[in-house]
């Protein structure tokens, strides 16, 4: 959603790239989330598993191949997501190609957990 935003190059920031975690893990979201939202989360986690994809180094991918940002901001629970998020930047792109068409389903309400009543 960055891309039709005119932003001066160097100040682009993007924060919770992996939309409060449920882009980084399985795990099911609050009950209070849309259950379209739900069934999109499994769903991309099953097709990330299916291609034998790492979903935090292909989250971090997706940024890194981004002209529209230039920094982003990452949330952790702990020391080893912080070592797997420093240790993905570092790793080629991963091919994220694939989960294109699954992304282009998440709407403005999916994006934004303020929402998520």
């Amino acid at each position: 959603r960055f891309s039709d935003l005119k932003m001066l190059k160097g100040s682009r920031y993007a924060r919770s790239i992996f939309l409060q975690g449920l882009l980084a893990s399985g795990n099911r979201l609050r009950a209070t989330a849309p259950q379209e939202l739900i069934k999109l989360q499994k769903q991309y986690h099953t097709l990330l598993q299916d291609h034998g994809l790492n979903a935090i180094a292909t989250a971090i991918s997706f940024v890194k191949e981004s002209t529209s940002l230039d920094y982003f901001l990452a949330g952790v629970d702990n020391l080893k997501q912080l070592k797997e998020i420093l240790s993905s930047i570092n790793k080629p792109v991963t091919s994220y190609k694939i989960i294109e068409p699954l992304l282009a389903k998440f709407k403005e309400k999916g994006i934004d957990p303020r929402k998520w009543s």
